[in-house]
C-alpha cells in the first residue's frame, strides 16, 4: 500500500516587502517552476540552511575592557602621530610614551583574549 504524504496545513501568514525589480524575478521564477511566488519564498527561506545564530552578548566586564583597549589604542596612535610631528630633540620623548602605551595596549588585549577563551 503506497504512503500518503502529509500536507502541512499552513496557518500563519508572515507580509514581506519587495522592490517591483524583486518581485518580477520572484514571479518569473515561481512561473519558470509552476508554482506559487509563496512556494519560491517558503521555499528560500526555510528550506536552505541558514547562518549561524549569533553569538551570545557580550557581559558588561568584556564590553569594559574592550572599551579600555580601544582607547589606548586611540592613545597609542595619537602619541605616534605627534611624533611623526615632534622636533628631532623630542623624538625620543615621544617615541618612550609610545612604546608604553603599546605595552599598556598588548596587556590590555591579552586579558580580553583570555576572557573571550575562558567564556568559550
Amino acid at each position: 500500500m503506497p504512503t500518503q504524504s502529509v500536507v502541512p496545513v499552513l496557518t500563519r501568514v508572515a507580509s514581506v516587502r519587495f522592490s517591483e525589480d524583486e518581485y518580477v524575478r520572484l514571479q518569473a521564477a515561481a512561473d519558470d517552476r509552476g508554482v506559487s511566488v509563496s512556494q519560491i519564498i517558503r521555499a528560500a527561506a526555510v528550506d536552505r540552511d541558514l547562518p549561524a545564530p549569533l553569538p551570545p552578548a557580550m557581559d558588561l566586564a568584556m564590553v569594559t575592557e574592550l572599551r579600555r583597549a580601544g582607547v589606548l589604542l586611540n592613545q597609542s596612535v595619537r602619541i605616534l602621530a605627534a611624533w611623526k610631528r615632534s622636533a628631532p630633540e623630542d623624538k625620543k620623548d615621544a617615541w618612550e610614551r609610545w612604546r608604553l602605551a603599546t605595552i599598556d595596549l598588548r596587556a590590555q588585549l591579552d586579558k580580553w583574549v583570555a576572557n573571550l577563551v575562558q567564556q568559550k
